[in-house]
């Protein structure tokens, strides 16, 4: 694997896309002004802790599977996938790049 580059670079194949509500919510829009955008998503940081800490351990145990075996397992790889997606999700609602509401969910999904 290649070490990313400290740089902005668009031939590096990390791109993300946030498709633009064709009609964003007002009420989203005013909420997001009040902060309530966050309350809505305490379960979600709650529950993300929790998951996040799992992720780790799994990450770090996933280290030593390595080690041995020299391949990472698939299910190591989906949780901190679906780790990572479901936090992003929850960023993105927050910071008002969406208007859906995430899901409480680690399914992958897969890239476009």
């Amino acid at each position: 694997d290649a070490y990313p580059p400290f740089e902005i670079d668009p031939e590096y194949p990390v791109a993300v896309h946030v498709e633009k509500p064709a009609t964003p919510s007002k009420g989203w829009a005013v909420a997001g002004i009040f902060f309530l955008r966050f309350v809505v998503l305490i379960p979600h940081f709650v529950v993300l802790a929790f998951v996040g800490i799992a992720g780790v351990l799994a990450v770090w145990f996933g280290y030593i599977v390595v080690l041995f075996t020299g391949s990472l397992p698939v299910g190591i790889q989906d949780f901190a996938a679906g780790t990572m997606q479901w936090s992003l999700r929850v960023t993105a609602f927050a910071m008002g790049l969406t208007d859906d509401y995430p899901p409480f969910s680690l399914q992958v999904t897969p890239a476009a």
